[in-house]
């Protein structure tokens, strides 16, 4: 063969080839292996980008926008969103929106990813909840599994019913191709927001759901790896099985998943899972962290802080730290702007942990402009940044930080420390607002369950409110909520009445030595209001009470000694206590004391005692004193005990707090 020929026939095979592969990109085109060549050809992109061949990404990225333009500017987003690629000078968060926003003006399964992709992006920005539901509804009906499901999971927050329908709807719909569709409903069965259809729904959509997370995982689906571990450790619709959980976090995280990394590292810091693996744990955070991930390297500083997984070591703690910080750490950046603003901290230290929390703030972080604002007000710095404590108070409090709503709800209740001027009306929505947003402070609650039963400082009285805030100081120890929520719960104040609901929250109040409560639970034992009727109990409940020095426990002690009501009769003991009762200034008692004269003990009462005692008691007001004195001794003699002994509700005896 002549060099001639032997040229033409190398030619001939080259077009031949290049036609082959024209053909092969224009049937990708139209084909569904569209994604997963772009993805690929995008790969290759990413890493002449890294090695630095701009030239050659160029070409590759040119090759896909000539089979399919959507499917180059989706990579094309993804590159400038993930730093590998300039965004061409605008920002890099505007040119991803461009790139992502150009793909999803087309149709098929790319464009419904760049929407899905473009309603995550333009949330962040603070788009409108309609225009990110827009975007999800518009994906969805392109197909998009995943934003079916983020789509049926927002329509469910919605008060409307019929978006509520709609929202199950479209989980439903989504449940039968997507496991996390079919897992969110389980959930929803299962912690009861929503009845369930059938009693094999729950665990069908279990099943379902983990059939499908495991064959995705198979074909190398990290999401679905991820989801797997979570499901074995930290859901209650799948077994736990820590070891398990860990295999399938390992798996993720062979597969470069930094949250696979994470995941598996914390499994193995966990002691009380039985993995116990901190090696491991310190060597999946170096990877994550070498990748990129500030919450690795914020991990790492604690580990060597606390000498958990590895020997304690603070210089390499501090250097983590810093390195979290650097990357933009939210919690890095605030304990280090923490330990620069301290009380030892120059005024070069102070300013730049002041300047810390401000990068935190921009990372629209609340508590750092609360901290901020502390730290402030402990220097008497007037202002920083332009704003002064209070002001950044309010920033942090807009951001929802409770901290900031409480401390503003003090600040207006005296105008103290120079914050702003007292207002109990301020200080009541700000109370309102701490508290809402999970602020634990009994006193705040107590207080604003006063001001509901008063209708004080701007609220109307909504007895509801105040049983929410009662029942929620009782919950946090408080004793005084306990025997606020049980009188509320005796009578139905702002609750549904329930004797029972109220005994239990006066035997918690009791057990915690509540004088009062105990009072109240040995009248119900000697009534059987809301507890088993029990003399005995009631009697020894009393005597407790009476022993801490209530002079009602001691004159209904002493009733029940006379009587025998729940313990053997004993005039003497009985007259023991009447008199503790009367000198502590109880009407009851004195009368009392007056009659067992009248009885004709005047060796345990004397006639001119009794006398003495029921002038006092009829200047006190009490109506019976006042009747026995218009009467004559002798006609008043002889009469029958007027009082039962009404007996307190919890075990224990005069020297034993309730039990």
């Amino acid at each position: 063969m002549t060099r001639t020929r032997r040229l033409a026939s190398i030619a001939t095979l080259a077009l031949a080839a290049a036609g082959c592969w024209a053909f092969r990109d224009v049937a990708i085109s139209h084909g569904p292996a569209l994604d997963e060549w772009s993805s690929g050809v995008a790969a290759e992109a990413r890493a002449a980008l890294e090695a630095g061949r701009e030239a050659e990404a160029r070409r590759l990225l040119e090759r896909i926008a000539a089979v399919n333009p959507g499917a180059a500017h989706y990579q094309r987003a993804r590159l400038i969103r993930d730093g590998v690629l300039n965004g061409g000078g605008a920002s890099t968060l505007k040119s991803t929106e461009a790139s992502f926003a150009a793909a999803a003006a087309g149709t098929g399964e790319i464009a419904a990813k760049a929407l899905l992709n473009l309603a995550r992006l333009r949330e962040d920005l603070g788009a409108p909840e309609a225009d990110v539901l827009a975007m999800l509804g518009r994906a969805s009906d392109l197909g998009s599994r995943r934003a079916s499901t983020l789509l049926g999971l927002r329509l469910l927050a919605s008060p409307a019913a019929a978006e509520q329908e709609r929202a199950m709807r479209i989980l439903w719909k989504a449940s039968w191709s997507d496991p996390h569709a079919a897992l969110a409903l389980a959930r929803l069965y299962a912690n009861g927001a929503r009845a369930v259809p059938s009693l094999r729904t729950v665990d069908d959509l279990r099943a379902r759901s983990i059939s499908m997370l495991r064959a995705e995982a198979a074909e190398g689906d990290v999401d679905a790896m991820f989801t797997m571990g979570r499901l074995r450790t930290e859901d209650n619709l799948g077994h736990n099985d820590p070891a398990e959980a860990l295999a399938w976090f390992r798996a993720a995280a062979a597969k470069g998943a930094i949250k696979g990394m994470l995941g598996a590292a914390k499994l193995a810091l966990d002691e009380s899972l039985n993995v116990d693996q901190p090696g491991l744990a310190v060597q999946l955070l170096q990877e994550a962290a070498a990748a990129g991930s500030a919450e690795a390297a914020y991990r790492l500083s604690e580990v060597f802080k606390a000498g958990k997984a590895a020997p304690q070591d603070l210089r390499t703690a501090d250097m983590w730290l810093h390195k979290a910080a650097d990357a933009g750490w939210v919690a890095a950046l605030i304990d280090l702007a923490a330990a620069l603003t301290g009380p030892s901290a120059s005024a070069e230290e102070f300013d730049r942990g002041l300047s810390m929390y401000q990068r935190a703030w921009a990372l629209d972080s609340a508590s750092a402009a609360a901290r901020l604002a502390q730290a402030l007000e402990r220097a008497g710095r007037a202002e920083v940044f332009g704003a002064s404590a209070f002001e950044w108070y309010e920033r942090a409090a807009a951001k929802g930080d409770a901290s900031a709503m409480a401390r503003l709800a003090k600040a207006h209740r005296a105008g103290d420390l120079d914050l702003a001027n007292a207002d109990p009306a301020l200080e009541a929505v700000w109370t309102r607002r701490a508290l809402e947003n999970g602020y634990k402070n009994v006193g705040m609650m107590l207080w604003l369950a006063e001001a509901y039963i008063q209708g004080r400082h701007g609220l109307p009285p909504d007895l509801g409110r105040a049983a929410r805030w009662l029942e929620a100081a009782a919950t946090l120890g408080s004793v005084s909520g306990m025997v606020g929520i049980a009188k509320a719960y005796k009578v139905g104040r702002g609750v549904s009445a329930s004797a029972a609901t109220a005994m239990e929250w006066f035997a918690l109040a009791a057990a915690k030595g509540s004088i009062q409560a105990t009072e109240e639970l040995a009248r119900a034992h000697a009534s059987g209001l809301g507890v088993p009727y029990d003399s005995r109990k009631a009697y020894r409940l009393f005597r407790w009470a009476a022993a801490a020095g209530s002079a009602v426990s001691q004159r209904e002690s002493g009733r029940a000694l006379e009587l025998g009501f729940g313990t053997a009769p004993d005039l003497a003991n009985a007259a023991r206590f009447y008199r503790q009762a009367a000198e502590a200034g109880d009407a009851d008692a004195m009368v009392d004391l007056a009659m067992l004269s009248a009885a004709g003990y005047d060796n345990l009462v004397a006639p001119q005692e009794a006398g003495r005692w029921l002038d006092r008691a009829a200047r006190m007001g009490d109506a019976e004193a006042k009747a026995l004195l218009a009467r004559s001794a002798g006609k008043a003699g002889g009469q029958a005990r007027r009082h039962k002994p009404e007996v307190l509700d919890q075990p224990g005896e005069a020297n034993h707090a309730p039990r």
